[in-house]
């Protein structure tokens, strides 16, 4: 689950108001008869960041809330925590790449299975496209140029092999 600013309009439909304390997430879980037990992991931050305009660094702080099958023994809690945020990174980072260089943000189709084919083949094509980036690529080659340049030198191969005669 994710922090108060995400889930606090939703939960306040729910419970009332307030965000709901790890016990009462598992109450909820209970009554939604999962199959697995749900641990719940809540993690109070503090961060300082520096403000653009005036310069100054400001405390901030946050709450966070994450739901998870994994046993204490699986995943103490500082994992838990550790993969939570590493989770909204992926997907912070993933889904704004998609929308912003491979242009996801609408599908130019009503056909509901035309759009999942077409989100699915571009999810398969981000997929691939970074796997062989980290792992098809020398490290020395990688960390010379970005994701975008090696995007382009691919596109610029593919328009050329249209483009080709015969």
């Amino acid at each position: 689950m994710g922090n108060k600013g995400a889930l606090g309009t939703r939960w306040q439909k729910w419970m009332g108001g307030e965000l709901p304390s790890a016990d009462r997430l598992g109450q909820v879980a209970a009554l939604l008869n999962l199959d697995a037990p749900v641990r719940v992991v809540r993690s109070e931050e503090t961060r300082t960041v520096r403000r653009q305009l005036t310069k100054d660094d400001e405390e901030q702080r946050s709450e966070w809330l994450w739901a998870t099958s994994l046993s204490k023994a699986k995943a103490v809690t500082h994992t838990v925590v550790r993969i939570g945020h590493g989770r909204w990174s992926i997907e912070n980072q993933g889904f704004n790449e998609l929308v912003h260089e491979w242009h996801a943000d609408h599908v130019y189709h009503l056909n509901t299975n035309a759009i999942v084919a077409i989100l699915l083949l571009l999810f398969l094509a981000y997929d691939i496209f970074h796997v062989w980036l980290e792992r098809g690529l020398k490290p020395a080659l990688r960390q010379r140029h970005t994701a975008k340049y090696f995007s382009r030198q691919l596109q610029a191969e593919f328009y050329a092999a249209l483009l080709r005669p015969g």
